[in-house]
């Protein structure tokens, strides 16, 4: 299965290399861990007004992969920078991969349009304990049937959908 993902893995950097010099667009390979704790609630975190590719909106948390580095040690180091060093996940497995184009806010008011690729991870939380970095506003941990009730952004919606959550 490693040996797989590694491969989809390194096919979708190729890909959006040459895209990003056809295209002039900006890309990003994205992390995005789908949180769970044994009370079937899921993490969902709200997005600051002011910046990121869907500003305002409840999302996964996640961002992106760096220059060499592995998804797997890139989405945990993405939970420990947004979500703080005490939180413990105790189970990660692949969920799926898919892409989307959004337009990005930065903090200084300009826009750029963005080209996505999410590599989204199912994992299993053995607590709730959060500490919120600077990029969202606030965190919920809410009940499966409840995430409808949340303004959650495009692509969150497409994930829990795809997850059969709304």
């Amino acid at each position: 299965m490693k040996k797989k993902l590694r491969k989809v893995f390194n096919l979708l950097l190729l890909f959006t290399k040459k895209l990003e010099k056809e295209k002039k667009m900006i890309q990003r390979l994205i992390v995005c861990p789908i949180i769970q704790n044994s009370e079937n609630e899921i993490l969902i975190c709200k997005m600051p007004k002011d910046k990121g590719a869907y500003p305002g909106k409840w999302a996964l948390p996640g961002g992106g992969v760096e220059p060499q580095e592995k998804m797997l040690d890139a989405l945990k180091r993405e939970i420990k920078e947004e979500l703080g060093d005490e939180l413990k996940i105790t189970k990660i497995s692949p969920f799926e991969f898919r892409d989307a184009v959004a337009l990005k806010h930065f903090a200084d008011k300009t826009k750029k349009e963005i080209y996505m690729i999410f590599l989204i991870f199912d994992c299993l939380a053995e607590n709730k304990s959060i500490t919120l970095n600077d990029e969202f506003e606030s965190y919920a941990w809410v009940k499966i049937d409840e995430l409808k009730n949340y303004d959650l952004n495009e692509q969150t919606k497409i994930t829990f959908q795809n997850k059969n959550f709304l």
